[in-house]
């Protein structure tokens, strides 16, 4: 490989890497974020919608009490029926997905806010699991 090559996949490698720390950035910039112990009560609302993004299996090992299952590459299918909801609270484990899957369910009209710290921060928080 000669210089002039190696200089262009440089370049490349640190315009894909700038892209992704930017992406991943915005992601947090423009979610909605809602402390866990702020929404306990909200999410007995039955107006209210709590979704748990993460796998069926990480869901069944423990989750926060009243969370319906609904993992993150379901969440297109289901956009009609959280309309439904006045706001829809989302959880994963740490918050990335959980901020994923607000952003999409924005764009399509939903209100819906992110939990922060997902949850691992509701468990560490002794808050109510199932």
């Amino acid at each position: 490989m000669d210089l002039k090559s190696s200089s262009a996949l440089t370049q490349n490698y640190n315009y894909y890497q700038v892209r992704c720390n930017t992406y991943m950035f915005n992601i947090f910039k423009k979610t909605a974020v809602a402390p866990s112990q702020d929404i306990v009560e909200k999410v007995q609302d039955a107006s209210v919608g709590f979704i748990d993004v993460r796998s069926r299996a990480e869901y069944r090992s423990g989750h926060a009490d009243g969370a319906k299952n609904m993992p993150l590459e379901t969440i297109m299918g289901r956009v009609e029926t959280l309309k439904e909801f006045t706001e829809v609270y989302v959880i994963c484990e740490s918050g990335g997905r959980s901020a994923m899957a607000v952003n999409l369910l924005r764009s399509q009209g939903v209100a819906a806010v992110n939990v922060a710290g997902g949850t691992s921060a509701w468990r560490s928080a002794r808050l109510p699991m199932a």
